[in-house]
C-alpha cells in the first residue's frame, strides 16, 4: 500500500512542475514529452495439449523452440473452463474451473518486436510488427519445459 502512495505522491509532484503559463506557440516550437513511468505490454500464447499437464507452476520458464530459434516465455495460468457465451444474453457462462489442457503463457513484446536471433518466431505474433500467415508442421514448433517436450495438438499466437 505504500508503494501506491509514493506513486501518487510522485505523480502529483510531477504536475505541479507543470507550466502553466499561456504562451503563444510557433511552429518551431518542438513537443516536449516526459515518460514517467515506461509500460509493459505482452503477448499471450495458448498451448491446447493432448493431456493434461498437473507438473507446471505459475512463472515456469516454457521455451519455444523451432529449429535453432529459441524464445523464452513464463506460464502464467492455465486456461478457464466454460467460456463460451450464452446465446441469449452474450455474458460468460462460467470462469471458475481451470482446464489444465490449455496453458497460457507470457512473453514481453519488446523481446519479441526489438529482440534478435527469432527471425522466424516473431512472424508468429498476430501483435507484432513482424507477423505473417504461417503454416508450419507441428514437429518443427516445438515447446519445452525442464527439457521436456510438451505434447500439444494446437496453439495459438
Amino acid at each position: 500500500m505504500q508503494e501506491d502512495k509514493n506513486y501518487q505522491d510522485d505523480v502529483i509532484d510531477l504536475i505541479k512542475e507543470l507550466d502553466t503559463d499561456f504562451k503563444e506557440s510557433s511552429e518551431d516550437e518542438k513537443t516536449s514529452v516526459k515518460i514517467v513511468q515506461k509500460q509493459k505490454t505482452y503477448f499471450w500464447v495458448r498451448i491446447f495439449l493432448k493431456d493434461e499437464m498437473n507438473d507446471i507452476e505459475v512463472n515456469d520458464e516454457v521455451i519455444i523452440k523451432y529449429y535453432d530459434e529459441e524464445l523464452e516465455t513464463k506460464f502464467i495460468s492455465y486456461g478457464k473452463k466454460g467460456l463460451e457465451t450464452d446465446s441469449e444474453t452474450d455474458n460468460i457462462t462460467d470462469l471458475k474451473e481451470d482446464n489444465k489442457k490449455v496453458l497460457c503463457l507470457m512473453v514481453d513484446s519488446d523481446l519479441i518486436n526489438k529482440g534478435e536471433d527469432i527471425d522466424f518466431l516473431r512472424t508468429l505474433f498476430k501483435g507484432s510488427i513482424y507477423y505473417e500467415e504461417t503454416l508450419i508442421k507441428r514437429s518443427e514448433l516445438l515447446f519445452v519445459k525442464d527439457g521436456r517436450n510438451i505434447e500439444y495438438y494446437d496453439c495459438d499466437f
